[in-house]
């Protein structure tokens, strides 16, 4: 069983921790990224860098192992959170650094908040888990006309 973590990221925090793409020109405001934990090895969270409240935020992990020619595959429980603020991280699943090695593992996030309406997400699955992986994107390319665009 998966425990309930939120904790509160300072900005310093937030932008070491925040994924970038296309030479930093995007930078994710919405993100899942890996921590140490004590007991199990790391804890994946969902990391809200948005300027708005994540109304609700639903995770449920997923992972297979392959044998031979045969897959075989399983779900964890959901875990919900609340009203998760800028700078907040929820605990959405934790890896076992030795025995999850075997085992291709993702997660199904879904989420709604009053800008970005309800949206799904299901990132590619990794061997022992994920790590920083970018899912709501925010662009600060500066387009042809010279407006910077978002």
């Amino acid at each position: 069983m998966i425990e309930k973590i939120m904790i509160q990221l300072d900005d310093n925090q937030l932008d070491a921790s925040r994924p970038h793409r296309h030479q930093g020109a995007e930078t994710a405001s919405i993100w899942l990224d890996c921590f140490p934990d004590n007991q199990m090895g790391r804890s994946l969270y969902l990391i809200n860098g948005s300027n708005e409240i994540l109304t609700w935020v639903r995770a449920c992990p997923i992972s297979s192992v392959t044998i031979d020619d045969n897959a075989f595959g399983g779900g964890g429980e959901m875990l919900c959170y609340q009203d998760v603020a800028h700078g907040q991280a929820v605990k959405i699943d934790q890896y076992d650094e030795f025995y999850d090695l075997d085992y291709s593992i993702s997660v199904e996030v879904s989420l709604f908040s009053e800008c970005l309406g309800q949206q799904r997400f299901s990132p590619t699955p990794r061997k022992g888990g994920l790590k920083k992986v970018g899912l709501v994107w925010r662009t600060t390319r500066t387009a042809d006309n010279g407006n910077v665009t978002r």
